[in-house]
């Protein structure tokens, strides 16, 4: 979908905002072009770093272009509310007059794209749940303290830094395992030897381990399998593994987009997601906690007898209000759901989306996940 993302908003800003003014050919055909100039710079900075195998530009290089991206994306919203309201606003003609000039509208795109990426830059805040889980068996207790981040994206812009941030928070809050829950480059240099470095500090009792997200499986991704392994990061592939002598355990699946990238092969990376084969090899009884990227497998962990899901993906909703049409369709973009006895956590992560390459109004998270059998 990120493909299509600019020209989406370059035909909606051209219909919206363009055409219908009163304006010569020419100017139109400027405002067109300079339409593109805020769009394109952003992709075609990916596209050379992720196809053409480019050296990156510099940091602030790369803000620019997102800067100038996010204008034109929050441009293009200001005018599909122009639009919608229009019924209304045309009973107001002098307010819509003050409040539609391009001036206005670009000073307060310019200013909310500012807000996205400071907001997008923070230190990632701690969310934290207690869980009680119900035994499944006789003499059935414990207790586990969970660290896990969603959708880290690291590129030139969130890079060993902002790594740096995340290893430090995730370590400093003492969990007896880190989980990572996908998405973790947006370039193709993303997990740089820097940021690879600043992963190795990660450490817990029971170790690390990670599950692969849709972005493992683009071009820019696909060797993040091999990179974080080599880290001494194992995935979860469609596996489990024992924590604290087999007092729970947890299972990890591939994401969904394997099945579309990798429909058949040998390689255990290339598997598509089976819940089922997942969990085969738990004993009956044993507390089970499913690392999926995607919340969609929710169903599925309930067939199975998971008892918490953690996932992350939609990055709590991208934007405040757009949550509520993602729960619409069925989709859970952040926070507490369950379905039955299993419960499921999504997170909404910490990096951004290129398609929307800011955080608005939704700072980056970490989970701080206290489970307890009783």
């Amino acid at each position: 979908m990120t493909k299509f993302m600019p020209w989406l908003i370059w035909l909606l800003l051209t219909v919206l905002m363009i055409l219908p003014r009163r304006w010569p050919a020419r100017r139109k055909l400027y405002a067109f072009a300079g339409a593109g100039l805020l769009i394109l710079p952003y992709h075609a900075m990916r596209f050379a770093v992720n196809t053409l195998s480019w050296g990156s530009p510099p940091r602030f290089c790369w803000l620019a272009a997102q800067f100038a991206y996010t204008c034109a994306v929050f441009l293009c919203g200001l005018a599909m509310l122009d639009w919608l309201l229009f019924p209304v606003m045309k009973r107001f003609p002098r307010v819509r007059r003050r409040t539609g000039g391009l001036r206005y509208r670009f000073l307060l795109a310019a200013f909310l794209s500012f807000l996205g990426i400071y907001w997008s830059l923070c230190p990632p805040r701690v969310r934290e749940y207690d869980v009680e889980l119900k035994p499944r068996s006789a003499g059935a207790g414990g207790t586990l303290r969970i660290a896990a981040v969603s959708d880290l994206h690291f590129d030139p812009v969130y890079d060993q830094d902002y790594a740096a941030r995340i290893v430090q928070k995730l370590n400093g809050l003492k969990p007896d395992v880190i989980l990572l829950l996908g998405d973790f480059s947006n370039t193709l240099n993303g997990l740089s030897p820097e940021v690879l470095a600043e992963l190795k500090k990660l450490s817990a009792p029971e170790g690390v381990y990670a599950v692969t997200g849709n972005h493992e499986y683009y071009p820019e991704g696909q060797e993040n399998f091999q990179r974080l392994t080599e880290a001494g990061i194992p995935f979860l592939c469609n596996e489990s593994a024992g924590l604290k002598q087999g007092d729970f355990f947890l299972a990890g699946i591939n994401d969904s987009r394997a099945e579309l990238e990798y429909p058949a092969g040998p390689n255990r990376f290339e598997r598509t997601p089976l819940v089922r084969k997942a969990v085969k090899n738990i004993p009956p009884g044993k507390p089970v906690i499913l690392l999926s990227h995607q919340p969609k497998f929710l169903p599925f962990a309930a067939e199975n007898h998971v008892d918490l899901q953690l996932s992350g993906h939609l990055h709590g909703g991208l934007f405040p209000g757009l949550n509520f049409g993602f729960e619409l369709i069925g989709a859970a973009p952040h926070g507490l759901y369950s379905q039955g006895p299993t419960q499921m956590i999504v997170s909404s992560g910490t990096g951004i989306w290129c398609g929307f390459p800011v955080r608005f109004c939704i700072p980056p998270e970490i989970l701080l996940i206290n489970v307890s059998v009783r």
